[in-house]
């Protein structure tokens, strides 16, 4: 990594949902490693996760988060914003597969197992983006029917930025076993691409990255 990469990491503000275990905490990793300040969310918080990635109070903070959850993501990012000022960029990493994943089908995948696929990896993305765009943005975001929500409130240094969303190779095809997965992935990848469009003239970035 350059110098100059590291230089315009220094002290930027990240929140990371599902930060706790696999891509989310090698993501947190690196970027403390560049010297950002990140906002962990995750279930689940093991105990030795603080010192596992490095991290201190001056550039870590750890918050445990129900994504599905729309008052709980509203609190992690308004504490993350007060805490630091700032919110330059976001990464919503948290999801979840169904327990027959790769070996049932749509006979045996049980309407409450469905359910819970779609809440973390489609309303948790949903809940998480709608309040990071509140404060990552700048200026207006105005709908079709002309009403302005003023963003980058509560953020003063706001200057646009960026947001990932995970998807998954199966945002883009399905296979045999995979269907509340896939139509989860597929749904984050179709809102992804909406929101881009929404708060592009804010300055505002949003990905999906499909590994």
């Amino acid at each position: 990594m350059t110098n100059q990469a590291s230089n315009y990491f220094h002290n930027r503000v990240f929140a990371i949902a599902g930060g706790g275990s696999g891509i989310g905490f090698a993501t947190v990793k690196q970027l403390l490693t560049l010297g950002a300040r990140v906002s962990l969310a995750d279930y689940r918080l093991p105990e030795t996760l603080g010192t596992d990635l490095g991290g201190n109070d001056h550039n870590l903070l750890l918050m445990k988060v129900d994504v599905t959850s729309a008052k709980q993501v509203e609190s992690w990012i308004q504490a993350t914003v007060k805490g630091w000022g700032r919110l330059d960029g976001a990464a919503n990493l948290a999801g979840t597969v169904a327990k027959d994943h790769n070996m049932g089908s749509i006979l045996t995948t049980k309407d409450d197992d469905w359910a819970r696929v779609l809440a973390v990896n489609i309303d948790g993305t949903k809940n998480c983006v709608r309040e990071q765009v509140k404060y990552i943005g700048k200026g207006y975001l105005e709908d079709f029917h002309g009403e302005k929500l003023k963003v980058g409130e509560g953020n003063p240094k706001a200057e646009g930025g960026s947001i990932v969303n995970t998807g998954s190779t199966l945002s883009l095809a399905g296979t045999a076993g995979t269907g509340a997965y896939a139509a989860s992935k597929h749904a984050v990848l179709g809102l992804t691409r909406c929101v881009a469009k929404e708060i592009g003239p804010q300055g505002t970035r949003i990905n999906c990255l499909c590994p």
